[in-house]
């Protein structure tokens, strides 16, 4: 099982966006770093938002990855088939996330008691916690 060793706590600044709280990095057994983690609030509950990135297909004229919300491509102009609205939904992808809701939940408890000056454990281990301003 993965143990949190270090957590690195970012507060968002007043001018970000407004259900962001805090930006948080975590290292896993002190081998495996996961960045920009984003602390939101979402209908008045706290939630952890790992990092995605947006999908591509590649263009049928140059091969060029484009994003699926692109009507064209930009290297070659092409036209690229729609995008179905079902799939539309699916345009981000996660690049790391939980595999299930207790995992989830196991990082969001840390998190918020790192987040409120509390000493966090994972497994019975002191977490390395650094907030920075």
């Amino acid at each position: 099982m993965l143990q949190v060793t270090e957590l690195i706590l970012t507060k968002a600044s007043k001018g970000s966006l407004p259900n962001l709280i805090a930006f948080v990095d975590m290292c896993f057994n002190g081998a495996l770093f996961v960045r920009s983690i984003k602390l939101i609030r979402v209908e008045g509950r706290e939630i952890l938002a790992f990092p995605t990135r947006e999908r591509k297909r590649p263009c049928s004229r140059c091969s060029r990855m484009v994003s699926v919300k692109h009507l064209y491509c930009y290297k070659c102009g092409e036209v690229l088939p729609k995008v179905e609205e079902s799939a539309n939904r699916d345009i981000y992808i996660d690049m790391v996330h939980p595999t299930d809701s207790q995992v989830r939940l196991r990082l969001l408890t840390m998190v918020l008691k790192a987040l409120h000056g509390d000493v966090v454990y994972d497994g019975g281990f002191k977490v390395n916690v650094r907030r920075d301003s």
